[in-house]
């Protein structure tokens, strides 16, 4: 697996490949007119390939790259878009195996620690079809993880509705602690939990037996389901006082006494070490994560994180009016969460909030579905424009008009939704507005085109922040730590996980 040198050696190299990108990535498309960004940040092979070429055929030799990678004829293997694409994946976690490793080599890793094979059922009732794949793959590691480690208990933070925590609870009868800072997520969780135990025993049957196939919705069995082991282990735990399933309101930060918390939860519980995990950490979250884990090395022998959200973070180095509204407002203690390595801390890196919002798109998606949705992004250019006329050289303050356009069916009723949204009082007519569209037209496929050149940098930018929350837990003294691609791009786009083993038995002791 890569050391502290592997890791410092590819965050230089993602930097110096990114640096002729600047421009771009730190653009945004509500400008995209106004600041003229075509000719100002787009780089000129591409724009002349637009020229000559044409949006329509470039994407087409984009999609066929997409079918079939192997196989570049000339016309494909020659356009500086595709080419633009391939070198950007070259720079990602999926391409360098000595730094991600795969589903299947994760599992080949979790085997040569001796972990037992699980079953889990694919149980899709009071959860989305994405959500369901996302709690079944990642239980299955978790439990192969547990099995590896032998924990006692596990504590998922920023558990959400407890989707994870509680099927791993109700179905694999392991003790969980889901904290989450929203009560409303906290008491939902609750309420789904309860459902959940009233229909869990029909659901785990018709898991195990699809072949008896469905009925009408008003036909009754009248064959008695036997309750499952692991419901009524579940169920028994509960009557005994002691619930398997722990729920706690907490807002957390790297500072949080998480000892104290999961003794708490679990008053009397002999704690022979706890897995923390998280499905999708929010922000700052992810980083608070790692910072726990660190520094409750006593506590935990395992760290299995997945984080989103990129644009939420807060970064040391780069000032961000965004983290600035929420700290005036909540009074935010929480450190910041990026850079979280020495090596790019010393640097004072930054990438400022255009990236990370670009962090989080995902060109699987767009080459899978082959489909782009820049109507909304070429709506709100063309009210940028609109908006710098109205306010006759001033600057128009900041503003946020959402999605407004996915409710409109064109331009004019945007506009003028828009502009009462934000309170312009200037006069704006319906001529005015269709004559807007038709003069700048010319700009939607341009819009297309630099929509897909920033989206194929994003792998760079999401492995360069993965990289180094890797890189921190290696300077931790945290080596037996990687990053495993656990899920589909294509059904979840934040597939990348961050997993680290306490080997170290010294610290071993009960809590």
């Amino acid at each position: 697996m890569a050391t502290k040198e592997v890791l410092r050696k590819n965050l230089e190299d993602m930097i110096h490949y990114l640096t002729p990108f600047l421009p771009l990535v730190n653009s945004h498309v509500v400008n995209f007119i106004t600041d003229n960004q075509w000719d100002n940040t787009v780089p000129e092979n591409l724009r002349a390939e637009f020229s000559t070429k044409g949006f329509e055929n470039i994407t087409n030799l984009l999609w066929r790259y997409h079918d079939d990678p192997t196989c570049l004829s000339d016309d494909v293997s020659n356009s500086p878009l595709v080419q633009h694409f391939i070198e950007a994946q070259k720079m990602s976690l999926t391409s360098q195996p000595n730094l991600c490793l795969s589903l299947n080599d994760l599992q080949t890793k979790l085997a040569s620690l001796h972990c037992k094979e699980h079953t889990n059922l694919k149980i899709s009732r009071l959860m989305s079809e994405k959500k369901s794949y996302e709690v079944d793959v990642m239980s299955q590691v978790v439990l192969s993880m547990v099995s590896a480690t032998d924990c006692s208990h596990i504590v998922d933070i920023g558990g959400g509705k407890a989707y994870l925590s509680s099927n791993l609870s109700l179905q694999h009868n392991l003790k969980v602690l889901s904290i989450d800072q929203c009560r409303g997520n906290t008491h939902g969780a609750a309420e789904r939990l309860e459902r959940l135990k009233k229909v869990w025993n029909r659901m785990k049957y018709n898991a195990e037996n699809p072949c008896e196939g469905k009925k009408g919705k008003n036909w009754k069995s009248k064959k008695k389901i036997p309750a499952a082991e692991s419901t009524l282990n579940f169920l028994n735990s509960e009557a005994a006082g002691n619930p398997l399933f722990k729920q706690r309101t907490e807002f957390i930060t790297s500072t949080t006494d998480i000892r104290h918390i999961l003794r708490d939860s679990f008053p009397g519980d002999s704690i022979s070490g706890a897995g923390l995990v998280g499905l999708h950490t929010c922000g700052n979250l992810a980083s608070a994560h790692l910072r726990i884990f660190v520094q409750n090395l006593s506590v935990f022998k395992f760290l299995l994180n997945i984080g989103c959200c990129y644009h939420l973070i807060q970064e040391e180095f780069s000032e961000d009016k965004f983290w600035n509204e929420i700290k005036a407002c909540t009074d935010d203690q929480s450190e910041p969460g990026f850079p979280m390595s020495s090596f790019l801390r010393e640097r004072e890196f930054f990438l400022s909030r255009n990236p990370r919002m670009l962090a989080t798109q995902s060109p699987e998606r767009v080459l899978h579905e082959r489909k782009l949705v820049t109507v909304p992004l070429f709506y709100r250019s063309l009210l940028q424009v609109l908006l710098t006329k109205k306010s006759n050289g001033d600057d128009f303050p900041y503003c946020v008009v959402g999605r407004l356009a996915l409710k409109c069916t064109n331009f004019t009723e945007y506009a003028l939704k828009a502009v009462k949204k934000i309170g312009l009082k200037a006069t704006v007519t319906e001529d005015e507005l269709d004559e807007l569209y038709r003069s700048y037209y010319h700009h939607f496929d341009r819009i297309q085109m630099f929509f897909l050149i920033r989206v194929g940098l994003s792998p760079v930018l999401e492995s360069l922040i993965l990289l180094d929350r890797l890189l921190y837990l290696h300077e931790q003294g945290v080596e037996d730590s990687f990053i495993a691609q656990i899920f589909d791009p294509v059904k979840s786009p934040r597939c990348y996980a961050i997993i680290s083993i306490r080997k170290d038995d010294s610290r071993d002791g009960k809590s």
